[in-house]
């Protein structure tokens, strides 16, 4: 009979019958149009088929007319082995529930681990994280994705410069590096203090070495300021010049600012679609009917589920779609200057040290061209000048030869 894997979920049996009348029992099974198939008969004239449990009381009625004795063999299809299955129930429920726990254990955050960080700085991590909600425990699902604790972090803890999280299994990795690592510092061999840019020393502070330089002295690039060559003439050697040498220096910054400027921003109406992902199909089952809006950005949250040590083809999906709109900002001359010194500013301390100071500015041009508002600052800033120059092997020798001269 065709199609007999259909008939696997309805449900078959395998009947045997007796009697005298066999023959016209099978054709007024096929007058009644009793789908009968595997008809087989025994030595002791006996005969076996399959029918359809549906057709089975129908069967029933025509052995009456026959006097056929009918008996069941064996039960076939779906039907019958979720009945042997409910009979069953408690070892039913009892592997389901026991997938159902292996399934939740393997969704679940259990353990953190934290590389490359202080005692200090690792403490402060932890703390954000338990702000976060990661945690052992917590169940992945309600955890945020590895980007998003990333950037959480990276903003949050300031003595971390990069943070990188994975996720192996169900415990999560994080190698930190942090700001102002301690390096060791070489020993430095002899050498001179030189000027790293032209200044006007305002304050000076040697370690080691002789000063070439006083306060209020201009000094050009590359002037030496302390000399690693100390002693009388007679008596002299060479050390390594150590000092902090600070001056005031210029620097000239030119920002443009529009006077118009279009941007976006959120108008407060959003909607969202929940989504089950099932090898790579989406399907949608909350927020039907989702609007499509002009203009709009979309977040997606994916959130995947596991089994033991495997990746499950399932996944969770929110779909955010926010309206946007363009606003466009007129700047009055006034403001946008303000913006663009605090653009110079910004600029600025980029390429200064920590322990440099601006002194004050100068504005050398203001102008209005082409939509936009030209900005050029004169900054005074007082920093450190001092830079190592290393004493070459000629100088020691003419120092070396001065003193046997004289001896």
């Amino acid at each position: 009979m065709k199609n007999q894997w259909l008939n696997y979920f309805s449900g078959y049996v395998t009947v045997r019958a007796q009697g005298k009348q066999l023959e016209l029992f099978l054709n007024a099974c096929a007058r009644k149009k009793i789908p009968v198939w595997g008809v087989k008969r025994s030595r002791d004239g006996v005969i076996s088929f399959k029918v359809l449990r549906r057709d089975l009381g129908l069967v029933r009625e025509a052995r009456w007319q026959h006097r056929c004795k009918l008996s069941i063999l064996r039960r076939h299809g779906v039907p019958f082995v979720w009945r042997r299955l409910w009979n069953n129930n408690g070892l039913l429920f009892g592997a389901a529930g026991f997938l159902v726990i292996i399934f939740l254990l393997s969704n679940m955050v259990w353990g953190i681990e934290i590389e490359g960080a202080s005692a200090q700085t690792e403490n402060k991590v932890w703390e954000e994280l338990d702000k976060q909600g990661v945690k052992v425990g917590k169940f992945l699902w309600n955890v945020d994705d590895l980007d998003t604790i990333q950037r959480n972090l990276t903003r949050q803890v300031d003595e971390i410069t990069w943070i990188g999280v994975q996720l192996d299994g169900t415990k999560y990795k994080l190698k930190v590096v942090e700001k102002n690592a301690p390096e060791v510092e070489k020993e430095a061999g002899p050498q001179h203090l030189v000027a790293g840019k032209k200044a006007v020393v305002t304050k000076l502070f040697v370690e080691t070495g002789k000063p070439l330089i006083e306060v209020n002295d201009y000094v050009q690039k590359g002037q030496p300021l302390v000399s690693g060559i100390i002693g009388k003439e007679g008596n002299t050697q060479t050390v390594s010049a150590k000092g902090d040498i600070y001056g005031e220096t210029w620097y000239k910054t030119t920002v443009e600012i529009p006077l118009e400027k279009t941007f976006s921003m959120y108008t407060g109406k959003e909607d969202e679609l929940y989504t089950i992902g099932l090898f790579g199909a989406q399907i949608p089952v909350w927020g039907f009917g989702e609007k499509t809006y002009t203009q709009q950005t979309q977040e997606v949250q994916t959130k995947t589920f596991r089994f033991l040590q495997w990746e499950l083809p399932l996944s969770f999906q929110k779909v955010t779609k926010r309206e946007t709109t363009e606003v466009l900002r007129k700047y009055e001359k006034k403001d946008a200057m303000a913006i663009a010194k605090e653009l110079a500013e910004e600029r600025l301390a980029r390429q200064l040290d920590e322990d440099a100071t601006v002194k004050g500015y100068n504005v050398l041009q203001q102008q209005v061209k082409d939509g936009k508002v030209v900005l050029t600052l004169h900054f005074q800033v007082v920093e450190n000048i001092a830079v190592p120059k290393p004493i070459l092997q000629r100088e020691e020798n003419k120092v070396k030869d001065t003193e046997n001269d004289t001896n």
